[in-house]
């Protein structure tokens, strides 16, 4: 009787992990797909002048990009980068009215410097351009648009790399909100 027992319990605790592996690699599958819609939201197409429109379904803008970038879509973030470096937007959720209390306290927080800021419209929405310095961390000077595009929401489209300032400048006037 003792050996059915233990025959009995190996077999349990075998059904248990085979179980248990089960489990973990369905969860794995079903995340990697999951996670792979979430980037196939996006839609890349070329337009006639030598650019490509990209379309965020998931963070709802579209910009026209350079076609030498490569495109990477993360949970409020988009990365484009070449063999320069790269440039980033950056969806973030405020508190605050207006661009101007947003930035305040971004500079406050994070203890930063917003220099030679210059208000502009993108696409009639309220922006400001300016230049990212630290000067507590000493980390490499940004150029970066904030674009206030409702209240709740700032779209940050910034790089360090002076050899995309240019792009960067072209992908930020090209914004585009798309909420619907």
């Amino acid at each position: 009787m003792s050996k059915k027992i233990k025959s009995n319990n190996s077999f349990q605790f075998l059904l248990i992990v085979f179980a248990g592996l089960l489990a973990i690699l369905l969860i794995a599958v079903y995340f990697n797909k999951s996670s792979n819609n979430s980037y196939n939201q996006s839609q890349i197409t070329n337009n006639s002048n030598g650019t490509k429109m990209y379309k965020s379904k998931t963070l709802k803008f579209t910009i026209d990009l350079p076609s030498k970038f490569q495109v990477e879509e993360k949970f409020t973030t988009v990365f484009m980068k070449n063999i320069n470096g790269l440039i980033s937007i950056e969806r973030i959720g405020t508190n605050y009215t207006d661009l101007e209390g947003y930035l305040r306290d971004l500079e406050s927080k994070n203890r930063i410097l917003i220099a030679n800021k210059e208000e502009l419209k993108v696409n009639d929405l309220h922006g400001i351009r300016g230049t990212i310095t630290h000067p507590i961390s000493h980390n490499i000077d940004e150029k970066a648009y904030f674009i206030y595009v409702d209240k709740w929401m700032v779209f940050t489209i910034s790089t360090s790399s002076p050899a995309l300032f240019g792009d960067l400048d072209k992908i930020a006037q090209s914004f585009r909100y798309t909420p619907n």
